[in-house]
Formats: C-alpha cells, sequence, structure tokens
C-alpha cells in the first residue's frame, strides 16, 4: 500500500484519514509482516482513528495523507485516542454543539489539557453562559464548565481545579 505521494505506508505511521481527522496505522494488510490478523484483507491499511475507532482504508482512497512516521504508540497515546472517541461519540447527533468563540469549539484542548466537548444550551451559573461538557485528557475525568472558564479550566480531580457544574 503507498500514500498519493508515493511512499508505502508502515505500521505505526501517523496519518491523516479524512479532513480533520487522526489515525495510526495498525496494519499493512498487503505485507505479511505488519498485515497480522487482517492479512485476509490482502489490500489496504488498518487505521485506528481518533473519532470513530478502527477503519479499513482501501489502496484507492484519495484522502488518507501520511502525517508523520512513529513507533508504536505509548499508553499515553492511546489513552489519548481513546478520549478523542468518546468527545466524538458524546458531541455527535447534534447532542452536544460547539459555541461561538474558538475555545468553547468542541475538540478545544486547552493549554492544560482539558477538551472541551461542547453544550447542550444548558445555563451554567455564569451570567448568560451555557454550561460545558469538559474532559481531562490525562485522567479522563469528565466535568462541567462555565463557557467563561474553558480557556483556563484545570481538571478538578488531578489539577486542583476548581469543583465543576451541572451540565
Amino acid at each position: 500500500m503507498k500514500y498519493q505521494d508515493g511512499q508505502r505506508a508502515h505500521r505505526w505511521d501517523r496519518v491523516e484519514p479524512w479532513a480533520g481527522g487522526r489515525g495510526i496505522v495498525v496494519a499493512v494488510c498487503d505485507d505479511p509482516a505488519e498485515a497480522g490478523d487482517w492479512a485476509y484483507l490482502a489490500t489496504g491499511v488498518m487505521v485506528e482513528t481518533n473519532q470513530v475507532g478502527l477503519v479499513h482504508v482501501p489502496p484507492d482512497d484519495d484522502e488518507l495523507r501520511l502525517v508523520a512516521r512513529g513507533s508504536e504508540p505509548d499508553e499515553a497515546e492511546w489513552k489519548r485516542m481513546e478520549a478523542d472517541k468518546r468527545a466524538y461519540a458524546d458531541a455527535g447527533g447534534g447532542m452536544y454543539q460547539s459555541g461561538d468563540g474558538p475555545s468553547v469549539r468542541v475538540g478545544y484542548v486547552n493549554r492544560n489539557g482539558q477538551r472541551c466537548c461542547g453544550h447542550r444550551r444548558r445555563p451554567g451559573n455564569d451570567h448568560l453562559h451555557f454550561a460545558y461538557r469538559m474532559d481531562c485528557t490525562h485522567c479522563g475525568e469528565v466535568y462541567g464548565a462555565n463557557e467563561s472558564d474553558v480557556h483556563l479550566r484545570r481538571c478538578p480531580s488531578c489539577q486542583g481545579g476548581a469543583k465543576g457544574v451541572a451540565f
């Protein structure tokens, strides 16, 4: 399997399977040394994505793009992928929605590693602001934050941040 730029795909490549998606190649189906359990597919690659999990990408896919070569992900990288999938699933179907500013968009991660997962139009306890669901990318804690606090929040569980609000 080769990417559009002609480079051969390898296990542990970091890729963009579609616009805005991130993934890690976990198997190269046409390479016996890297196919593993997916050798029966014969072509393409298996990619663990940050949005929908494991997907088979056929060799004629014109969106798959190599971002970087890599080694086997460590535990922290796998945890980040799992947290991304949870946030994506929770935000799906219009359940959670982005706010108007960049720091209240679904998927925004502040400098303290706190991910904004959107709001459901529920008021927070700050005047005229919604309560946003937040996920800690370090420990997985889920809590609520006022719209005005998303950009500077710290996790109440592992970073000594303020107690969350109902979201």
